[in-house]
């Protein structure tokens, strides 16, 4: 080691440049591969996710024809619709099982090359051949809309190993493993129906795709790392040389010498650049060297008690600073914790005011708004629950979990506590869109958002109510929630969204801030509009989801669509 050190201390300037040069280059090669790693990786899982999603999209779009196929013990119709799915691009092997019925399919040419042999070669390659396979081994070779082109072939029915217990029913089970020599996705699904299990269905698509994808990726990104690295290597080194090296080499000279005692030598200085900016410096201290060495002594008496006392003040400055940023994250996160709580407490108060006037004046009518009243405080105590649950685990807004929601619904559930039992001097009138887009939200936060606008309107109007009006309206790329009441408007209608601000007398001004944290998150916007006198209105705009997986077409007979469901336009 002693050796090795002597040998890197008497390598010249150019080869320490050199050698420093090639550390960095090994060095930022090892930082890029672990950054690129898990990359590479994280792209992998993305593209592995993809093929789950369309997995389980065929295993829901062909289920309920294999069900009633099973049912009736079909196994013509079950060879066709076998056969439409194994058509499907990337699929190696398909298989549907219930006690004696048992058929598998592929329209891999692959697997039926492999399965048939020779024979099948004029057949393989045309669009809508599909090799099925019975129990024993008996295949037919079929053609598009299940006309025979090979039949009576005994072939050995390649079947992977499958998990042991099989999946839970109603959950897909996916699992990579090889099939023929490949890398494969494996699904295994309960077919059911009504919660009866009535077979199992087995798919593979085959993985060569992705890991083509997965090695071209790999190919570019570790090439071009490679070849950046070794272009901006091979340039640092000449620029070193030619601009670097040449004038420290003068500096090194210069400084030799007056380390000798000879104080007359100077630099040249033509430019102004950093190296220029040394030989001054050089210059400089060649002639204030006396006075600078007398100074250093003087300051290195004083020296350490100077960095004693400024470590102590910078301490004491820092421990100030973070308990202040302590004292103030914590009243923020008490704030918020008050305000949404007393959001469940508004339909809370409703239902009691509305049964308490219920006894006094009419017990039939209490009788008949006690269970949705009842239904409503439990339902509010259990969403205090969950609200303190999460604010004390992480002292802010609870995780977001999105999905595919109709916003028509998420306005009828959040309007639900004053349709089923409303104030007698409330009015409430909603006209919702037949055409809005599905959102994808998190519905317990948008119900939030919606709950705080309500809430705001209802206290506005206060004793004296008046109409609540709610609309939707589909527009380009989303859809718009309008909240309007009959208040009495707000002045200073920009500032509502801003923190700590309220025009009420008792709050904290945190509940439309966070709305709008909660609406900018899903990618919408929230804005107010209000005239004096006029009311205000509250406009929510929320992007429509991404459009779903296309289903991919039907067999012979094609699958059943699920019918529509309507869409309320009114309500009360």
């Amino acid at each position: 080691m002693t050796r090795l050190l002597r040998s890197l201390a008497d390598l010249s300037l150019r080869g320490k440049v050199a050698l420093a040069l090639t550390i960095v280059f090994l060095g930022s090669v090892g930082v890029m591969l672990l950054v690129l790693v898990p990359f590479l990786a994280e792209q992998r899982q993305r593209l592995l996710d993809q093929d789950r999603r369309l997995l389980s999209t065929l295993r829901r779009s062909y289920e309920r024809d294999f069900i009633y196929d099973l049912l009736s013990r079909n196994r013509e119709s079950l060879a066709v619709h076998l056969a439409d799915l194994a058509a499907q691009e990337g699929l190696v092997w398909v298989r549907v099982e219930s006690g004696d019925l048992d058929l598998g399919a592929s329209g891999d040419r692959g697997v039926v090359r492999r399965l048939v042999g020779p024979d099948a070669d004029p057949f393989v390659g045309r669009p809508g051949v599909v090799l099925l396979v019975d129990r024993d081994g008996e295949a037919d070779l079929v053609g598009p809309g299940g006309r025979p082109l090979l039949s009576g072939r005994r072939v050995a029915r390649e079947e992977p190993r499958a998990a042991e217990g099989g999946p839970a029913p109603g959950q897909d089970e996916f699992r990579e493993q090889s099939f023929g020599g490949e890398r494969v996705l494996s699904l295994a699904a309960t077919l059911q129906a009504a919660g009866e299990p009535y077979g199992r269905l087995h798919v593979m698509k085959s993985l060569a795709p992705l890991e083509r994808s997965e090695a071209l990726m790999r190919s570019l990104l570790y090439g071009g790392v490679t070849l950046s690295f070794v272009s901006v290597l091979l340039l640092l080194n000449l620029l070193l040389s030619r601009i670097v090296l040449v004038p420290v080499r003068r500096v090194h000279d210069a400084m030799a010498r007056a380390a000798t005692g000879d104080l007359r030598v100077r630099l040249p200085v033509h430019s102004r650049d950093e190296v220029s900016s040394m030989a001054e410096s050089f210059n400089r201290m060649v002639g204030e060297l006396e006075a600078s060495h007398q100074q250093i002594e003087g300051y290195s008496r004083n020296l350490e008690s100077m960095v004693e006392a400024r470590t102590a003040e910078l301490r004491a400055s820092e421990a100030k600073i973070l308990a202040s940023q302590r004292l103030e994250a914590w009243k923020e996160a008490v704030e918020r914790v008050i305000h949404e709580i007393k959001n469940p407490l508004t339909p809370v108060g409703l239902a009691a005011e509305t049964l308490k006037t219920a006894w006094a004046r009419d017990r039939e009518r209490f009788a008949s708004v006690f269970p949705s009243a009842i239904d409503m405080i439990l339902g509010a105590v259990r969403d205090l629950k969950e609200l303190i649950g999460e604010f004390s685990r992480f002292s802010r807004l609870p995780a977001m979990h999105t999905e595919r929601l109709d916003p028509n619904a998420l306005v009828l559930d959040a309007l639900a506590p004053y349709t089923k039992t409303p104030p007698e001097e409330l009015r409430v009138k909603v006209q919702l869109a037949p055409d809005a887009p599905e959102v994808e939200a998190d519905a317990d936060q948008i119900k939030r958002v919606l709950l705080n606008v309500i809430n705001n309107a209802l206290e506005a109007m206060g004793e004296t109510g008046g109409a609540l009006r709610l609309f939707t309206q589909r527009e380009q790329g989303g859809v718009t929630i309008r909240i309007e009441d009959d208040g009495p408007g707000v002045e200073d209608v920009e500032r509502i969204f801003e923190p700590h601000y309220t025009t009420k007398v008792k709050g904290t001004g945190l509940g439309l801030a966070i709305a709008k944290q909660i609406v900018e998150e899903h990618g919408g916007t929230i804005r107010a509009e209000s005239r004096p006198g006029h009311g205000t209105s509250v406009r929510i705009y929320l992007p429509c989801a991404p459009p779903p997986l296309q289903q991919p077409p039907g067999g012979l007979g094609g699958a059943p669509h699920p019918p529509e469901q309507g869409k309320p336009t009114t309500g009360r």
